[in-house]
């Protein structure tokens, strides 16, 4: 069972390296945060490439990476969520997140 001396260096470490995260982007120009970056080339062909990998537990795993593409915007859906209610919380809602109004704002 957890306890608090377990927990709080815990707190203290997530608010620690969201600071390192936040003080990476402080002082970036409006255009360098929106200017798009490649991560990897991505080609239809590539995009049913089986990407194998072992689980934090230690099993084998293998998924198409169009899959695993989808699962990581998925999975930032609900992280955003998440930091979008503490910033309405805090008076500073992002405004919407949902997809479509992605896809209308930037047909």
């Amino acid at each position: 069972m957890a306890d608090v001396t377990q927990l709080r260096p815990l707190v203290a470490y997530n608010q620690w390296a969201d600071e390192r995260i936040l003080g990476g982007i402080e002082g970036l120009d409006p255009e360098e945060l929106v200017r798009p970056r490649d991560a990897d080339a991505l080609s239809d062909r590539g995009a049913d490439r089986v990407v194998r990998f072992t689980d934090m537990r230690g099993t084998p795993r293998e998924i198409q990476l169009a899959q695993a593409i989808t699962h990581v915007v998925n999975h930032g859906t609900a992280h955003r969520a998440e930091t979008g209610l503490l910033l309405e919380r805090a008076g500073r809602s992002p405004g919407d997140l949902d997809y479509s109004y992605f896809c209308y704002t930037h047909a």
